[in-house]
């Protein structure tokens, strides 16, 4: 009997969790309609004040207190430069980097640093 009572519970857990775990939302997605059909380059219509740049150029300035290893990459992980830095002497170069970064991870020495780029120049003392 109590075997049984199991067996019925078992069984209708089951079948409660096939039938609603199976079940779809069946919504029509309907694309918004075009003003117009597009059928060459010269139809496209851009504001006058669209940026085309792909690539940003960014002015590097960094100062140590030893010697020290630089890595600056994305936050994805893309390396965008290394370089090795010496104590008293400024680090200066110019790297370009995609237009959409607008921080980067600066690691020095193993310990990373998130900077933003403000103003096209990236400027840190370790």
């Amino acid at each position: 009997m109590k075997r049984t009572a199991f067996f019925l519970a078992g069984a209708l857990i089951t079948f409660l969790v096939v039938m609603t775990g199976c079940r779809k939302d069946l919504n029509e997605i309907k694309p918004d309609p075009a003003p117009q059909k597009v059928e060459s380059m010269y139809q496209l219509q851009v504001t006058d004040d669209f940026s085309w740049k792909t690539i940003q150029d960014v002015q590097v300035n960094f100062t140590v207190s030893e010697v020290s290893t630089l890595i600056i990459k994305s936050a994805s992980g893309a390396v965008y430069h290394k370089a090795l830095m010496h104590p008293g002497e400024s680090y200066a170069t110019k790297i370009t980097l995609p237009t959409y970064e607008k921080e980067v991870t600066v690691v020095v020495n193993g310990y990373a640093q998130v900077l933003n780029i403000e103003g096209q120049s990236l400027v840190k003392s370790f």
